[in-house]
C-alpha cells in the first residue's frame, strides 16, 4: 500500500546526508582552509578587506559544487536498473524530488553557515562581512543548484548533464563568440558590444562583482593597523537576488520535467525530445565557429578557406551531435544530410545578407539634426576623448564617416613613406561615438589613411589643445597650478617652478595649433621622435590624471623650449 501524500521523507534525507557525507565534509574543510588563508593577516580591517572581494568570486566554487551535488543526488535517473528499483518504492515523485533538493541545499547552506560563524570570531569589528559572505554564497548557490537540477532532468546520462549545464551557463558567451567570429568581420566599422552578452552570463557577472561590500577605514588611526569606520553594502545584490529567484523557478521547471519523465530514458543523451534539435544546432554552430577561428593553425587560407573550415566544422559538429543523441555511429542517413544542408543554407544566407548589409547597419550615417554630440578617440597615443557639439565640427565628422564607408579614406596618394618597410604607420584607427537626441548612442570604428582627406580632417581634431593636453587653451595657466609632478625624458630636473610649467604648456599648445603635435604616430612617418613629456595633475581632491606626450622633430616650439634649457634629446634626433 502506498504511503500517504508527502513532500518530504526524513529517511531519504538521512540517506542522502550519510551517503554523500564525504562530499559536503570536504567542501566544509575547503572553505575553512580558504578562510584561514584569506584571514591570515593581523587586524580586523585587513581581514575584512581581504574577505570582501571574495564575495563575488565565490560564484565559481558555487557553480562547480552545485553541479557535483546535482550529479550525485539525481544520478539514479541515469542508471536504468537503479532508476526502476527506486521508483518502485511507495514514494511519490514530488517527495523524491523535494527531498533531494532539500539535501542539495543543506549540503551547501549548513557548511556555509558553520564557516561563516567561525569566520565571524576572526573578524572582530568586521564580523558583519562574514554574514554578507554567507548571503552572497547562498544566493549564488541557489541559482546554480537550480540550473544544475534542471539540467539533470533534461538529460539521461552524466556526460550529457555536464555538457548541458556548461552550455546553459556559458550560452551567452558562445553566442557572442559566434557573432564576433563570423558576423562582425562582415560589418564594416561595426563592433558587436560584449557587455550585453556578459551580463547574461551569471558566473562572469558574479565573479567580476567586487563591490558587494566596501570596508572603509578610519583615517584618524594608524594606517598600518587602521580601525574599521564603516561597512557599506554595495551594488550587485539586486542581480544576485534576481538570479536566486531564477534558480527557484528553474527548480519548479525541473519538478515539472521530473513528473513527466519516462523511466526508460535512463542512459539516453536527452530525456526531453524537444531539446534535441536545439542542442544539435547549438553544438554544430559552436564546432563550426571553432573550426573557422582555428583554421589559421593550418596556414593562411584567406576568406574562402575560413568559410571552408566553417562548413567542415558544421558537418563535424552536426554528425558528432547526432552520435551523442542517438548513441550510435549510424547517423549518416540521407535525411541527416538533408537537415545538415538546411542548417548550412541558413548559415550561408545569414552571412550573405550580413555581407550585403541588408539591414543597412554598416551604411547607416545619422542625420545632422538627430546628433547631439560626437566623441572621437584614437588607438594611437590614446589622446583624450574629444567631444564635439558644434554643427561645423559634427559635419566634418559626418564627411569623414562617408569617406570611410565609401572607401575614399583608404585611397592613399603615392608618397615617400609608402616605399618604407613600415607602411602600417600610414593609417590611424579611429572611433566615432554619436550621442543622438533620443538618448541612444552609435559607435563606429575605422582605419583611415593619414594622407587621405578624412585623415587630414581627423588630424585637425587630434592636434587640438584639449585633445593633446586634456584642457582647452584658456585653462593652461590653471592646469600648470594643478600639476603635481612633471618629467621630461624620464627625469624631473628640468621643470622646477610655475613659470617653467606655463611656458612649456604654451610651447606645446603652439605646436598643437601648428598641427604638429598629433599623438597618432601615423601622422609622423617623416618625423623623428625626440622627447617624451609626462605630467600628472589633480582633477579633484582624490582623483589625479596623467598625460603622456610624444614630441617629434616637427614640434619646433617645444624643441626651442628644450634647447633654451639645455635638455638632451632622445637618441636618434638629428640637430
Amino acid at each position: 500500500m502506498k504511503l500517504r501524500t508527502s513532500f518530504f521523507n526524513p529517511t531519504a534525507f538521512k540517506k542522502d546526508a550519510t551517503r554523500f557525507a564525504p562530499v559536503w565534509a570536504l567542501y566544509t574543510l575547503f572553505l575553512l582552509l580558504m578562510m584561514t588563508a584569506v584571514l591570515s593577516e593581523k587586524g580586523d580591517y585587513w581581514r575584512a578587506s581581504n574577505l570582501a572581494p571574495l564575495l563575488g568570486p565565490t560564484a565559481v566554487l558555487a557553480m562547480g559544487y552545485a553541479l557535483l551535488n546535482a550529479q550525485l543526488l539525481f544520478g539514479d535517473l541515469y542508471n536504468a536498473r537503479l532508476c526502476n528499483a527506486l521508483h518502485a518504492m511507495p514514494l511519490r515523485r514530488e517527495c523524491w524530488f523535494l527531498t533531494h533538493v532539500t539535501s542539495g541545499l543543506a549540503f551547501a547552506l549548513i557548511p556555509n553557515l558553520l564557516v561563516s560563524l567561525i569566520t565571524m570570531t576572526m573578524l572582530g569589528a568586521g564580523w558583519s562581512v562574514a554574514l554578507w559572505w554567507l548571503l552572497a554564497a547562498s544566493l549564488q548557490y541557489l541559482f546554480f543548484f537550480g540550473l544544475a537540477v534542471c539540467s539533470a532532468l533534461c538529460v539521461g546520462n552524466r556526460f550529457a548533464m555536464v555538457l548541458v549545464y556548461a552550455l546553459a551557463n556559458f550560452l551567452s558567451l558562445l553566442v557572442y563568440w559566434f557573432a564576433y567570429s563570423l558576423f562582425e568581420p562582415l560589418l564594416t566599422g561595426v563592433r558587436i558590444p560584449s557587455e550585453p552578452f556578459l551580463n547574461w552570463c551569471p558566473v562572469y557577472d558574479m565573479t567580476s562583482s567586487n563591490d558587494l561590500v566596501d570596508v572603509l577605514a578610519l583615517r584618524a588611526t594608524n594606517m598600518d593597523q587602521p580601525a574599521i569606520q564603516q561597512i557599506i553594502m554595495g551594488e550587485g545584490w539586486g542581480y544576485l537576488a534576481v538570479c536566486a529567484v531564477l534558480g527557484v523557478v528553474l527548480l519548479g521547471i525541473a519538478l515539472l520535467l521530473y513528473l513527466r519523465r519516462k523511466l526508460e530514458c535512463a542512459g539516453d543523451f536527452m530525456a526531453v525530445p524537444v531539446l534535441e534539435p536545439v542542442f544539435l544546432v547549438l553544438f554544430s554552430l559552436t564546432v563550426g565557429a571553432f573550426f573557422q577561428i582555428f583554421s589559421d593553425l593550418f596556414g593562411s587560407w584567406g576568406k574562402g578557406g575560413d568559410y571552408c573550415f566553417l562548413a567542415l566544422g558544421l558537418a563535424v559538429g552536426f554528425f558528432t551531435g547526432r552520435m551523442l543523441l542517438k548513441r550510435s555511429l549510424r547517423v549518416f542517413q540521407p535525411k541527416a544530410f538533408a537537415w545538415l544542408a538546411v542548417l548550412a543554407a541558413v548559415v550561408a544566407l545569414s552571412l550573405a545578407l550580413t555581407a550585403l548589409d541588408a539591414l543597412g547597419i554598416s551604411r547607416r550615417i545619422p542625420q545632422l539634426t538627430e546628433i547631439k554630440s560626437v566623441t572621437i578617440q584614437s588607438s594611437y597615443g590614446e589622446p583624450d576623448a574629444l567631444i564635439l557639439n558644434t554643427d561645423a565640427d559634427i559635419q566634418k565628422i559626418l564627411d569623414v564617416h562617408r569617406d570611410a564607408i565609401s572607401g575614399a579614406a583608404q585611397q592613399v596618394p603615392q608618397s615617400q613613406y609608402l616605399l618604407s618597410s613600415e607602411p602600417y604607420y600610414s593609417y590611424v584607427e579611429i572611433e566615432l561615438t554619436y550621442t543622438l537626441t533620443n538618448g541612444s548612442t552609435m559607435s563606429r570604428y575605422y582605419s583611415i589613411a593619414t594622407d587621405s582627406r578624412a585623415g587630414q580632417v581627423m588630424k585637425e581634431f587630434f592636434t587640438r589643445v584639449e585633445c593633446v593636453l586634456g584642457v582647452p587653451e584658456d585653462y593652461l595657466s590653471d592646469l600648470a597650478r594643478t600639476i603635481s609632478y612633471m618629467q621630461i625624458n624620464g627625469t624631473d630636473a628640468y621643470v622646477e617652478g610655475y613659470a617653467d610649467k606655463v611656458s612649456l604648456l604654451n610651447a606645446l599648445a603652439a605646436d598643437c595649433k601648428a598641427g604638429n603635435l598629433a599623438q597618432n604616430w601615423g601622422y609622423h612617418t617623416n618625423d623623428e621622435y625626440v622627447a617624451n613629456i609626462w605630467f600628472e595633475y589633480g582633477v579633484s581632491e582624490e582623483r589625479f590624471r596623467s598625460v603622456n606626450i610624444s614630441v617629434f622633430s616637427s614640434c619646433q616650439n617645444t624643441i626651442q623650449w628644450m634647447e633654451e634649457r639645455g635638455i638632451a634629446f632622445e637618441p636618434g634626433y638629428l640637430n
